[in-house]
């Protein structure tokens, strides 16, 4: 890959350290989605792989990363799309030679005649593992309902009616407000501290099947949960 400004065309940087950030620094990711898969929709994650890499704004920059096709990936029947996530909109990205390639079928090894000066073979190299999580996008509550759900990456479909993430305390004391659907909208953030002080490394990320969160993880006794009210607006003369 390279970024280059739009308007001047200069190569620009980025920092492959930062993940979650609102675009303005984060390095070109990949995101795999399978559409009509086993379970529903299915989307895979993927950072560069290259030991010790640092991004050079002067010339292309090389990005490896691996994944196993899983039975869920294997079954999607209407497509898989590959995408190019978290880049900023001022940049261009310029991409050259790209591939994805399945590893050779391992073959059974001959047996070697005996000989009195064999040659010793390095150790075969361990495949990187991939960090990408799946993402299963997740039904909301019915209304006058909630549900708990998990630190880490989840995806969330549109609420046709109201419904609201929030984190409960510990103690049992009153919800932090994190992001809200309303009437098939997109999740957003919700007012508060806590939600926009998460939105600074997580920021809501959505797609024609939901909006997609990382959220973080949590102390001992404390859980995010959803749940589903009736919207109704208010009638006015």
């Amino acid at each position: 890959f390279r970024l280059l400004d739009r308007n001047t065309g200069e190569g620009v940087d980025c920092d492959p350290n930062k993940r979650h950030n609102p675009w303005s620094e984060t390095c070109p990711s990949i995101q795999i989605e399978g559409n009509g898969c086993n379970g529903g929709n299915h989307w895979y994650r993927f950072w560069n792989e290259k030991p010790f890499f640092s991004w050079d704004n002067s010339t292309f920059n090389d990005f490896e990363s691996s994944f196993v096709v899983d039975a869920n990936l294997a079954s999607c029947s209407n497509f898989v799309r590959v995408y190019i996530r978290d880049v900023d909109t001022a940049y261009d990205i310029v991409m050259d030679d790209l591939r994805i390639s399945t590893p050779a079928q391992p073959t059974d090894s001959p047996t070697l005649a005996p000989v009195d000066n064999q040659q010793q073979t390095d150790a075969p190299t361990v495949a990187p593992v991939t960090e990408a999580p799946t993402a299963t996008v997740q039904s909301v509550p019915a209304v006058d309902s909630s549900s708990t759900v998990a630190a880490g990456p989840i995806m969330l479909e549109r609420s046709a009616d109201l419904t609201l993430l929030t984190k409960i305390p510990a103690s049992g004391g009153t919800p932090i407000p994190i992001g809200r659907s309303y009437l098939s909208n997109d999740w957003e953030l919700a007012a508060g501290t806590t939600a926009e002080d998460m939105a600074v490394d997580n920021p809501w990320m959505c797609y024609s099947v939901g909006c997609q969160i990382d959220l973080p993880a949590l102390e001992a006794g404390e859980e995010y949960r959803l749940t589903t009210y009736t919207y109704t607006l208010a009638a006015r003369d």
